[in-house]
């Protein structure tokens, strides 16, 4: 069975669903960026994911005039006294990239 996915666009603030069908479904970003490096469909992913083959032109964006809610970063984690430095180190590290 080919799962369905919705994606709400906007363009000039009037908002758009989109129903997209397909055979490949992926959750991790990397699989997805090969998929498409490798011409097996367009993709919806974190620019950032993508930039150094955006740079080289190996990809292109499609529908840049459009844009999306982004539902935003979370990171769970056990919650502890006492977190593991190493743990603690990632935090950190996480909260300042997305600054």
């Amino acid at each position: 069975m080919v799962k369905v996915t919705i994606v709400e666009i906007e363009l000039k603030k009037k908002e758009f669903t989109v129903r997209v069908n397909g055979n490949l479904i992926l959750n991790n970003s990397e699989h997805i960026r090969q998929a498409a490096l490798s011409h097996s469909g367009i993709i919806y992913i974190e620019k950032g994911s993508v930039a150094n083959d955006l740079k080289r032109g190996k990809l292109k964006i499609l529908l840049e005039k459009y844009k999306t809610q982004s539902t935003g970063f979370y990171l769970y984690y056990p919650h502890k006294v006492h977190i593991s430095p190493a743990l603690r180190a990632f935090i950190n590290f996480f909260k300042s990239e997305l600054k």
